[in-house]
């Protein structure tokens, strides 16, 4: 348990992080570039559906995605407002007694891992790199609790995976997709940023801009006939 403090904090969000938290439909997505914020925004949207009682579950593809990623932001976002909480680490369960929420971190390694609750909300970070689509569906049939069930996803784009069939290619009324580049994050030097990093062609594509890009077919990205 964790000490109380004020709970009065305020964030600064960038209007596509703030557009992303705010919104209320069924499915929503934040793809971002790396360092986009979209990781962060996803640990506030999360914490806001804690302050309500209910069961919500916070997933990642595996355990140290989820240990030092979705996890670790979530709980840093309870410890900013002072909300006490107790832990079951056997069980992978968060209590928030003042609030009488519960919350379950799950890997989505198999279907066992979120099969079975009754979750009023759910949020998957970095969803394009789950290996087993049957294991997001069975994410998205057990968000089913509540007046107002909401599965909301966070994750830089890996080809046309996950988020480009779930949100755009059989997107729904019910699906709200956010984009945002490095970029876009005014929090951050991202000049500096993404010229550390080095990243060319299609690569840069996808991990900076956040666009859905296809590797199919390419054995050299950066090979260029006129060049090489």
């Amino acid at each position: 348990m964790i000490a109380t403090a004020p709970r009065n904090l305020t964030y600064d969000l960038y209007d596509v992080q703030d557009d992303f938290v705010a919104d209320d439909a069924r499915y929503v997505a934040f793809v971002g570039g790396r360092n986009s914020g979209k990781t962060y925004s996803g640990s506030v949207k999360a914490m806001l559906h804690a302050m309500k009682p209910g069961l919500g579950v916070v997933a990642a593809p595996n355990f140290p995605m989820l240990e030092h990623g979705a996890k670790r932001q979530f709980l840093d976002r309870l410890d900013e407002i002072g909300l006490p909480y107790t832990k079951n680490d056997q069980k992978g369960i968060l209590s928030i007694p003042d609030t009488g929420a519960e919350v379950l971190f799950a890997t989505l390694e198999s279907e066992s891992r979120v099969r079975g609750p009754n979750f009023n909300w759910g949020w998957g970070d970095e969803i394009d790199y789950l290996n087993n689509a049957s294991v997001w569906k069975a994410l998205k049939g057990a968000i089913r609790a509540g007046d107002n069930p909401q599965l909301f996803a966070t994750s830089t784009p890996k080809g046309r995976r996950l988020i480009y069939k779930e949100w755009v290619q059989n997107g729904t009324e019910r699906h709200h997709l956010y984009r945002a580049t490095t970029y876009d994050n005014p929090f951050i030097d991202a000049e500096d940023y993404v010229d550390g990093l080095g990243y060319e062609g299609q690569f840069a594509l996808q991990e900076i801009n956040a666009e859905f890009v296809t590797f199919e077919g390419l054995v050299y990205a950066a090979f260029s006939r006129d060049r090489n």
